[in-house]
């Protein structure tokens, strides 16, 4: 964005210190309000974490932010912007480290959408921020005095609700905005705009987005474009509803001209004006009760993470407008009727949980992800010294039986004769059918990461990293591996190159063939091996012929077994575990070496980027001290009799 550099927006978000705690806007929200997000950045509540964890003490070192201001302070003179970049901060009413202040609040969204405007589908919008009020208001003052419409903007300052508003009125663009202080510590933008019309503004370019000089990016009129860049991201992802959730007074104008007609912008600006008013009221009186019914929807509320709330972001499906046609589609995929993902803090801890409330025997297609679950545990061939293992139900017939069904009730043509005509192909090619193959695979998909050495060594994949799937029909498999490598010997001679491994059976693709890329696939002792990285099969297919030492499999570890019974379910659809601490003084040793600045050169980065990030690197922890930033990590997915759960849990060792 044209207001903040990634240079100021690194300094910024590195430095975050202080605003007091206040109540949220969350509670006030319209009652149609689709879907709302907050942040909560407050000084307040990131406390515990700078407190208790080594992650929090590292990243709020005094020292360490004078570092950063320090670095960020020369750049600007360097380049000769240092004045002006005062000058520019003091229009809006800031004053030196209030930047830093700013990013230390809580911060909200919200979307609604309506339908009150013929042909028009109308967004509405709220962003909103919560800090010192003092702060606010010198930054409300400053933007009050200093911002200079747009050529299709008017300015009207109004009251709405008893509060003073500044509006702007865009027809052009179908636009009203309103900044409105509140006069605690929230400033909140509200926005009505048609989410079918396209921008008619020419003069924002890709100049506004960090090729113009730093000090520009800090004018009060950069404000305007960072809204209109939200806007235009808001319009493109609000296609999906208006194009296919959308009632049908939604479809849109056919006219040739985008601008809206007079009647209709003075619709726009009523319904701006309404929908802003309602949130004052509300804010100034009792709220309403979107969030409390939001989270009333089944399952919310159990699936809400205990700890400081850090980030919340809750839906009501059912507030979206749909067509009839589109609401029986929307039917057959159960009775969706919110969604929810948070992230919490607790005692060294660290909780993110995504629901989807979708009860039990009321999934309609989507019963097609509940495959039967699996109890997550590694076989003893794997080892404990893994960057990462996974593992994924898969059980082939659950899910072909389901999609026959699915067919059957979509009256697909020819539907009976689908499976007939996959076996007859299955047995033209190998003797078999649909049933003995789907049955033949095992009923999880294993997949481990192995520590790599540097993931910046090279512009390619770098990593090593595997899947193994049970397959217990040995004839069957061979039979396949076999015609795979007959056909690509026809189509492309040379690309698969025969690789037989202490009794299994498979191939290498040529790495020339391949971006440079070791792929292989090995079959052996029941066992199905995709592999990727150079030299990945024969640690592979060695730890399944002979797995390590009793207290060196991961199912063995104790450090494993009792993290994963503590935050993970019994039976899962997904479950996966790594240590984030080595995993990150992997990626640190990485972005330190040589080999991170010969490809920024490879990219084009210029001298003054490198030096910049030379700059930039002695902020970054080494990988001793990053290595205890985290610990052990977690995370899962399985069905309820609520809804889908996602959920993961990272530990934050303790401040030394």
């Amino acid at each position: 964005m044209k207001f903040l550099k990634p240079t100021s927006c690194a300094a910024i978000i590195l430095s975050s210190l202080s605003v007091s705690a206040a109540p949220d806007i969350f509670q006030s929200l319209p009652n149609d309000t689709i879907t709302a997000a907050r942040l909560n950045l407050s000084k307040n509540n990131l406390n515990a974490i700078k407190q208790e964890t080594q992650l929090g003490k590292l990243f709020s070192d005094p020292k360490r932010i004078e570092k950063l201001k320090s670095i960020f302070e020369d750049m600007l003179k360097q380049e000769g912007e240092y004045e002006d970049f005062k000058k520019n901060m003091h229009e809006f009413g800031l004053e030196d480290g209030d930047l830093h202040n700013l990013l230390n609040s809580r911060f909200g969204f919200s979307f609604a959408t309506t339908d009150e405007i013929k042909n028009k589908n109308i967004g509405l919008i709220f962003i909103w921020v919560k800090n010192d009020a003092d702060l606010i208001n010198r930054f409300y003052q400053g933007f009050a005095d200093n911002y200079k419409l747009e050529k299709t903007e008017k300015r009207l300052d109004q009251d709405l609700s008893d509060t003073k508003v500044i509006t702007l009125l865009d027809q052009t663009n179908s636009e009203a905005s309103h900044m409105i202080n509140l006069e605690d510590g929230h400033l909140i933008l509200a926005i009505a705009t048609d989410l079918g019309a396209k921008s008619m503004t020419s003069d924002f370019d890709s100049d506004d987005f960090g090729d113009s000089d730093i000090s520009d990016d800090f004018e009060p009129q950069a404000f305007n474009k960072v809204l209109n860049q939200i806007i235009s991201e808001i319009k493109f992802q609000a296609q999906f509803f208006q194009d296919g959730f959308a009632d049908d007074s939604f479809e849109g104008d056919d006219a040739p001209e985008n601008q809206m007609t007079d009647e209709a912008f003075a619709q726009l600006k009523e319904i701006s004006e309404s929908y802003a008013s309602q949130l004052i009221a509300a804010q100034k009186g009792s709220g309403t009760d979107f969030y409390a019914k939001t989270l009333q929807k089944e399952g919310m509320r159990q699936n809400t993470p205990e700890g400081d709330l850090i980030m919340e972001v809750v839906a009501d499906l059912e507030n979206i407008k749909m067509n009839a046609n589109t609401k029986n589609i929307f039917a057959k995929f159960g009775q969706l009727s919110a969604m929810g993902t948070w992230l919490t803090y607790k005692n060294n801890l660290m909780f993110s949980n995504l629901f989807v409330s979708l009860p039990e025997n009321k999934r309609g297609y989507l019963e097609l992800l509940n495959q039967p679950h699996v109890d997550g545990k590694p076989e003893a061939w794997v080892p404990k010294d893994l960057q990462t293992y996974s593992q994924v139900a898969m059980n082939l017939p659950f899910t072909w039986n389901k999609v026959k069904e699915i067919m059957v009730q979509e009256n697909v043509p020819n539907a009976a004769q689908i499976e007939n005509q996959v076996n007859t192909q299955l047995q033209m090619s190998f003797q078999s059918d649909l049933n003995t193959l789907l049955n033949s695979f095992g009923k999880k998909v294993e997949i481990i990461e192995f520590k790599s050495n540097n993931p910046f060594q090279s512009m390619t994949y770098n990593g090593s990293a595997a899947i193994v799937l049970d397959f217990n029909n040995p004839e069957l498999m061979n039979k396949i591996l076999m015609t795979l490598k007959g056909l690509a010997g026809m189509s492309a001679p040379g690309t698969l190159i025969d690789s037989p491994l202490l009794g299994f059976n498979g191939f290498k693709v040529d790495p020339s063939k391949s971006n440079g890329v070791a792929f292989s696939v090995h079959y052996g002792k029941n066992k199905l091996i995709i592999s990727l990285g150079e030299k990945t099969d024969e640690r592979v297919v060695n730890l399944i012929s002979t797995p390590p030492a009793f207290a060196d499999s991961l199912v063995n570890s104790a450090e494993y077994n009792d993290f994963q019974s503590k935050y993970s379910p019994d039976k899962v659809l997904l479950s996966s575990f790594n240590d984030a601490g080595k995993t990150m003084s992997q990626l640190v040793s990485g972005f330190n070496s040589s080999d991170m600045l010969d490809k920024m050169s490879l990219l084009g980065g210029d001298d003054e980027m490198i030096q910049y990030f030379n700059k930039f690197k002695e902020l970054i922890p080494s990988e001793g001290e990053i290595i205890n930033l985290f610990k052990l990590a977690c995370s899962s997915a399985h069905f309820s009799e609520h809804g889908l759960v996602i959920k993961s849990t990272s530990q934050l060792p303790k401040a030394k």
